[in-house]
């Protein structure tokens, strides 16, 4: 599988700060889907060949990358700096079902079904409860890939959070939001 030069040079760019307001976390998603939109699609899906990471603002700091080798059980090749604190792992590769519990890993993964019956993005925004034991919200953004033109192999995606204050801030439950490209 060639997603391994993409995952590089995410690892090796200038890593911004994370993103922590309302209006920014959703330009960073939007900015992402538009992106994705304007790939050329290889059965449905863009090929990752053609997916330039360096395109996105937030290079790697909240951003993933899952390998979904035929062969292998699924693990991340890729776990932005601030998603490795959030979920109290110090490494950007680990196998997927090493993804801490509670972890927004964790749940981001669980979206992974979906976005393969779908075979296309999805917008997640769900309330969580933080390691500190806060009310909390993430948006998170999946994106399936193919390297091989056949099936979905890998999927890049952004997420961000922020612990909230108010009760109206948290929505009642997970809003899952295909988005057609």
């Amino acid at each position: 599988m060639a997603i391994g030069s993409k995952v590089s040079a995410l690892r090796r760019a200038k890593a911004l700060p994370p993103v922590s307001t309302g209006t920014q976390e959703r330009r960073l998603h939007l900015q992402a889907h538009n992106y994705w939109a304007t790939l050329p699609r290889a059965g449905g899906v863009p090929l990752w060949h053609d997916f330039d990471p360096m395109l996105i603002d937030d290079r790697c700091t909240q951003s993933f990358v899952i390998d979904l080798e035929a062969n292998e059980p699924p693990h991340l090749r890729l776990i932005g700096a601030a998603l490795q604190v959030e979920g109290g792992v110090d490494t950007d590769v680990i196998g997927l079902a090493d993804a801490p519990p509670g972890s927004l890993l964790m749940r981001i993964s669980s979206y992974l079904p979906e976005l393969l019956n779908r075979a296309v993005p999805l917008s997640v925004e769900a309330p969580y409860e933080t390691a500190e034991g806060h009310p909390g919200i993430y948006r998170a953004l999946l994106m399936p890939f193919t390297t091989d033109g056949t099936r979905i192999d890998v999927v890049f995606g952004v997420v961000s959070w922020r612990e909230t204050v108010r009760e109206s801030e948290r929505p009642a439950a997970a809003r899952i939001i295909p988005i057609r490209g």
